[in-house]
């Protein structure tokens, strides 16, 4: 079977933009740098300086938001529907999650004592994962971490303190963020994704049918 490599370099890239946030979310909890530490503008004598929220979250969000946009594109294009345009993870989530719901997948065995997709697996990522999934995402792309909801289809928000259209976010939010509770949804996030880019890639791999059709939204 001939390689994707726009699929494997979407991933590849998709997975270090989480590996960066899940960085930046185990440096707030459990410091191990400091910002202080042989940096040229800190002058000898001064206290450590620890890196905060406001440092390290912006980059985080970003990241997260980036990273989802990267791993929806990666299995868009396994599926044969590279999408290149468009950074709405709400909307590229879509044509995915009616894949995964709409097409009767078949369980896939290797041989009698090796089975790869089961049809238990089938049915948690359907009933389970994509539905999680979807609340996820939303929470991410909907902005609801801020405690407020923004408009922000592009991802422009945290890239830039504010979007072309003048949205803005209220940057003293930062400080009551659940670090804890950001990290686990990061490794959420990242698991599910990867369920799903599974079942696609193992399905294209073995062919148990002649292909999955995209479902058009």
């Amino acid at each position: 079977m001939q390689r994707n490599l726009e699929k494997e370099g979407l991933l590849f890239h998709g997975q270090g933009y989480f590996k960066t946030a899940r960085l930046i979310c185990q440096q707030l909890l459990e410091p191990v740098h400091l910002w202080s530490t042989d940096n040229p503008r800190v002058p000898d004598g001064w206290l450590p300086i620890r890196y905060t929220s406001f440092d390290l979250l912006p980059s985080a969000l970003f990241d997260i938001h980036h990273g989802i946009e990267l791993f929806l594109k990666s299995t868009l294009s396994d599926l044969g529907q590279s999408d290149r345009s468009s950074h709405d993870i709400l909307h590229l989530f879509t044509k995915i999650q009616r894949v995964i719901l709409e097409t009767e997948w078949i369980p896939i065995q290797i041989n009698e004592d090796q089975d790869i997709l089961t049809q238990e697996e089938i049915d948690r990522l359907q009933q389970q994962v994509i539905p999680e999934l979807q609340e996820l995402i939303a929470y991410f792309a909907q902005r609801k971490i801020l405690q407020e909801e923004i408009d922000d289809p592009q991802n422009e928000l945290f890239r830039y303190p504010q979007t072309r259209k003048g949205k803005s976010y209220n940057m003293a939010a930062l400080a009551s963020i659940d670090v804890k509770d950001l990290l686990w949804r990061i490794d959420r996030l990242y698991e599910h994704l990867q369920d799903i880019g599974y079942l696609v890639a193992v399905d294209r791999r073995h062919q148990p049918r002649k292909g999955v059709t995209m479902i058009k939204v």
